[in-house]
């Protein structure tokens, strides 16, 4: 059973970039996003890459505190209103 999914790339300015990150919600404050992101992080490094970014909607606390546990801090926040 999948219970969690992380895409990730190095680009061509060698930063890491994780392009989303789900875990099914029985099994979220389980590890899982953690785990993933420990591995991303190593295979990343093993890339070459120098840094690491990654997105957090507005609201989407569980993502946010993923990246902060790993140490990974807002460097850019976009706002936008519609027209």
């Amino acid at each position: 059973v999948v219970v969690s999914v992380m895409a990730a790339a190095v680009g061509s300015d060698d930063v890491l970039r994780v392009g989303f990150v789900w875990v099914t919600p029985d099994a979220r404050e389980l590890g899982f996003g953690d785990a993933m992101l420990a591995a991303v992080i190593q295979w990343g490094r093993g890339e070459g890459a120098i840094g690491i970014e990654g997105q957090a909607l507005p609201g989407d606390r569980q993502t946010k505190n993923l990246w902060e546990r790993a140490g990974i801090v807002a460097r850019l926040i976009v706002t936008y209103r519609p027209l």
